[in-house]
């Protein structure tokens, strides 16, 4: 994390160091037996009030911070001012995250932090460095993420009265959805199919967790139709099969079901073998793959 001054703590240290300048330069008047002379405090009066106001304005102004930091750079007593500021302002803030995120294409991501020290805070997120408009909570969410967000860096502001902090940069990872396809029809493309053509009309898709088992509801419940599976190479071939509700005495996977498979074109193929239509159960037309 980086830390600096925000434009309300250089204001008030500003004002403090104003103060100091005017009651020090009272006291070696006093001491030497001469006049007090106001210049560095009259100075430090008219470009706190300059920044102030032009603060007070926009407080976004991208300028403002290069003159905010010389109106710090003529603080005299800034030591002296300091202390008194952080007896006066509390503790600075302490950041934790945001971390990492990682979604497929359409879903959220959500980027938070949880901030300890002297309240009140204000947050202000930022992507790629660039300032999110609105993005003023503790927490920003990416939504609808798509490919082309993907390896975004976001990090908050987070301001306090004593100083402004900056988190780390957290990653969004998008990927795409993993989806297969299903056909249920009067049609045979078994012959195609293994010969690695595909002219399947897909009636749908539905979603892959990698790894894992995957359900398809096919639309025509009870039907004995042909069928076709088509999911993504990279999922690990499924060989087990099960028709609920259970379809056999023992209730397990359905016996001597006559399909076929086929890789080609980044796919595996599932299929109702030549001449073999497939029976789907009445309740639901679910048909899960292992």
């Amino acid at each position: 994390m980086t830390a600096e001054l925000s434009i309300p703590a250089v204001l008030q240290l500003a004002q403090i160091c104003e103060y100091l300048a005017v009651v020090n330069g009272a006291k070696a008047a006093a001491l030497n037996g001469g006049s007090i002379d106001p210049t560095l405090g009259t100075l430090i009066y008219l470009e706190r009030t300059a920044v102030q106001n032009r603060y007070n304005l926009n407080p976004s102004d991208p300028t403002l911070r290069a003159t905010a930091n010389y109106l710090y750079s003529i603080l005299t007593y800034q030591a002296q001012g300091q202390s008194i500021q952080n007896n006066l302002g509390g503790t600075p803030p302490s950041v934790t995250g945001p971390t990492n995120q990682s979604v497929t294409v359409g879903n959220t991501a959500t980027f938070s932090v949880s901030v300890t020290g002297t309240a009140p805070f204000t947050y202000q997120w930022f992507l790629n460095g660039i300032l999110i408009p609105g993005a003023t909570s503790s927490s920003y969410a990416v939504i609808n993420a798509q490919l082309s967000q993907n390896g975004g860096l976001y990090s908050v502001q987070v301001t306090n009265p004593v100083t402004t902090i900056t988190s780390n940069q957290a990653t969004l990872t998008v990927t795409a959805a993993l989806v297969g396809f299903y056909y249920q029809g009067n049609t045979d493309f078994s012959t195609a199919l293994m010969a690695g053509t595909d002219t399947v009309p897909y009636l749908g898709t539905f979603p892959i967790t990698t790894g894992q088992p995957f359900t398809i509801t096919f639309p025509d419940l009870g039907a004995t139709e042909f069928i076709v599976i088509k999911y993504p190479a990279t999922e690990t071939t499924k060989t087990s099969y099960l028709n609920p509700p259970p379809s056999g005495p023992d209730g397990g996977p359905i016996p001597n079901i006559a399909y076929d498979e086929n890789i080609f074109g980044g796919f595996k193929y599932i299929f109702s073998r030549q001449n073999n239509p497939f029976g789907l159960n009445s309740v639901n037309g679910q048909v899960k793959y292992s």
